[in-house]
């Protein structure tokens, strides 16, 4: 849901729409549910974290089948955009591309009629965090230089211990942040930090690494959404209930670390990420926020010091001792968790290739490497299957060879032995093929080398210098040279 640049912001949205004489309804609505954070941002930004102002963040809005609605944009008119009459920070479009000048951070997400509009707001001030963040990047700190994404894809999500130690974390982290009592916060803090140390004693340190990142990227834009919509609440009391549900819904979060099975292992980092965050609010007020953007330390590094962590030994052997019989006894639910996701993730997987329409499989077997690279994609919606299978829910942007651009905006699954990554052109899409400008026809058995190779459709675009086309058993395959 997150695009930033300093350059150039482009990214395929919705269908080009029949131009209308006013703004769709939908857009206004958004519209007028970004102007809380006009009205209000300028107050409660600053005590979400210093010197954060969602006010003054360009936020574009995207909403299918609708088009995109840019708010605060404080410069030169945008190509392709039409100003709002009587607001001049506002404008909207139907294309479906879009450039920006360089030089500016822009907060970007999508809208579409599942979200609550207290979770469109939320996720407004979230977005808006990660820009601030950015814009934050010192050599002096961690903060807002972000994890590894790339390790998503090799993540142990299927190791028994890893989940049985993350889940009596989480559970210990959901006790600290709702105790009754300073003492018992700090108790239960600690056992979370111990639990976490064991865990990671058997983790490599790159995904420990990554995982610290991880809650000081996600869980830090998490905790910008809570605490905002928190500081909206008193605000303006028609949204404390919205702000009541969607912080208990994020902590609820912690008693089910197993149960999240629709994002990738990345989503876990947002609650406990969070979650530290809130917990140090209580215990320290807002001084932790400082040593984060001033010092090359993490969320977790400051809790621990905020308790006086010192290691799981300080626990004692007989809570030590314990342990060893919590992991023991939640391996089979552990080990039952994971059977479940398997499952689930490789139907998934053979779901998607099974769609209705044409297969197309973009096959990396001509390149040296034999696997392409990916030059963009969206770690919430990368999913392992267990069997050598990664899923690509919604977008990843292809490079390698004579690639030029390949983007897909659909579901795919790539093969990490072969390579190839995998999609189906529904049935009812339109799909343009051409080569060196000819429009070509592609009939079962179908081989030819072509140059200039263009390729679109509503959810897979593809430019190529070079390759070879095969049409076999109904599928066509695309070896980039």
């Amino acid at each position: 849901m997150f695009r930033i640049t300093t350059a150039v912001v482009c990214w395929s949205a919705v269908p080009s729409l029949l131009h209308a004489q006013s703004m769709p309804d939908t857009l206004v609505s958004v519209r007028n549910l970004h102007q809380m954070i006009e009205a209000y941002g300028r107050d409660i930004g600053p005590r979400i974290w210093p010197g954060f102002r969602p006010d003054t963040i360009p936020t574009l809005y995207v909403v299918a089948n609708q088009g995109k609605v840019m708010m605060q944009w404080r410069h030169e008119p945008i190509s392709g955009f039409v100003a709002v009459p009587g607001d001049s920070e506002t404008s909207w479009s139907e294309q479906a591309m879009a450039s920006f000048p360089s030089g500016n951070y822009i907060s970007f997400m999508n809208v579409d009629s599942t979200m609550t509009r207290p979770y469109v707001l939320g996720t407004d001030i979230h977005e808006a965090f990660h820009s601030f963040e950015h814009s934050a990047v010192t050599e002096k700190s961690l903060f807002g230089q972000g994890e590894n994404a790339m390790l998503i894809s090799t993540y142990p999500v299927f190791d028994e211990r890893n989940e049985a130690l993350f889940s009596l974390e989480g559970e210990s982290l959901g006790r600290a942040l709702r105790a009754s009592t300073l003492a018992d916060a700090k108790q239960s803090a600690r056992e979370f930090l111990a639990l976490r140390e064991k865990r990671r004693a058997g983790l490599s340190p790159d995904f420990a690494e990554f995982e610290a990142m991880a809650e000081m990227n996600e869980g830090l834009a998490q905790y910008a959404l809570i605490r905002g919509m928190a500081e909206l609440a008193g605000a303006d009391s028609a949204w404390t209930s919205g702000a009541r549900y969607l912080a208990d819904a994020e902590s609820s979060i912690l008693d089910n670390l197993m149960g999240i099975e629709q994002r990738s292992v990345r989503r876990r980092f947002y609650a406990t990420g969070s979650a530290m965050g809130l917990l140090l609010d209580r215990l320290v007020g807002d001084a932790w926020k400082q040593r984060l953007m001033n010092e090359k330390t993490t969320i977790e590094k400051v809790l621990a010091a905020s308790v006086g962590f010192q290691g799981s030994a300080e626990l004692g052997r007989a809570w030590n001792a314990s342990v060893a019989r919590r992991v023991s006894g939640r391996l089979p639910q552990a080990r039952a968790s994971i059977a479940l996701l398997r499952a689930r993730r490789r139907n998934q997987a053979d779901s998607i290739l099974a769609n209705r329409g044409l297969s197309v499989v973009l096959d990396p077997a001509l390149l040296a490497s034999h696997h392409f690279g990916w030059c963009g994609f969206d770690p919430q919606n990368l999913l392992q299957t267990g069997d050598g299978r990664t899923i690509h829910m919604r977008f990843l942007n292809v490079c390698g060879g004579s690639v030029k651009t390949a983007q897909l905006n659909q579901a795919a699954v790539e093969d990490s032995v072969t390579g190839t990554i995998s999609t189906v052109i529904a049935a009812e899409d339109k799909l343009v093929i051409e080569a060196g400008g000819e429009t070509l026809a592609l009939p079962d058995g179908f081989l030819r080398e072509v140059t200039e190779l263009r390729v679109q459709s509503s959810g897979f675009t593809m430019e190529a210098g070079s390759a070879r086309l095969l049409v076999q058993n109904g599928s066509l395959h695309i070896l980039v040279h």
